[in-house]
């Protein structure tokens, strides 16, 4: 029987490539024009007119079909793995980009970012980085709603006693303003640092990573007890001032 061997590479996972060898409608086109099988052992086969035999199968790796004088042999062998130069991908499929990359380049601002690591651990630090921005995101909020309330201030208190609680909470509230100021400062730094691609590429970065976003939620929590204190100390300053207005001097 005449033997015809011939090599074709699939640029896909080994789960989609098995795919296409075993199912009927993947496989007209290469056996005949009308093709009826199961993927197992002693099944029929029909190619056209013809009738034969699943042969063989080996799931995921080989299948064998046998009509009249005609013997076909598949076999899966892992080529990109087994090839020994280097293959740059660039693909949409984030299947085949986790079952083959071993190393990314990401462009970031116009600068490509080498990652030593799979897909799988990149998308690991991307995810650490979209935790930071949503972070830095909330503490933006945070600062709006103060300017939006510094914004609300009314004047202070003439009365003796209203000018000395006023006083008071007027330092409060800037001494509060003075550390928001810092605390976003902090947060603005580590955001930065976080956000960068580079910080992942050593396992060094990696775990100065872990503890500036333990940092950064410290922060965090700090700063939401502070703007809770400006707020009160805002909130007395408007509650006086009113009542300073409907007073008669």
């Amino acid at each position: 029987m005449p033997v015809v061997n011939r090599e074709i590479v699939l640029p896909v996972p080994r789960e989609r490539a098995w795919e296409l060898i075993t199912e009927p409608s993947e496989l007209e086109g290469w056996l005949g024009d009308d093709v009826e099988f199961e993927a197992a052992e002693d099944a029929p086969l029909r190619v056209d007119d013809r009738e034969g035999v699943v042969e063989e199968v080996t799931e995921h790796e080989r299948i064998v079909f046998r009509w009249g004088d005609s013997r076909v042999e598949w076999k899966l062998e892992d080529a990109i793995s087994g090839y020994e130069g280097t293959v740059l991908l660039v693909s949409h499929d984030r299947a085949m980009l986790e079952a083959l990359t071993s190393r990314v380049w990401v462009l970031h601002e116009r600068h490509i970012t080498d990652f030593p690591g799979s897909f799988v651990e990149w998308e690991d630090q991307s995810r650490e980085r979209e935790h930071a921005a949503a972070v830095a995101a909330a503490e933006e909020e945070s600062l709006r709603r103060l300017k939006e309330r510094k914004a609300t201030r009314v004047r202070e208190s003439n009365t003796s006693d209203q000018r000395s609680a006023l006083r008071e909470s007027r330092r409060r509230a800037d001494a509060a303003e003075k550390e928001i100021a810092t605390l976003e400062e902090q947060i603005s730094r580590l955001t930065r640092l976080l956000e960068d691609p580079e910080l992942y590429l050593t396992r060094d970065g990696t775990q100065k990573s872990v503890v500036a976003g333990k940092e950064l939620e410290e922060v965090k929590r700090r700063l939401d007890a502070v703007f809770s204190e400006w707020t009160a100390a805002t909130e007395l300053i408007e509650k006086l001032s009113t009542e300073q207005v409907r007073t008669p001097r």
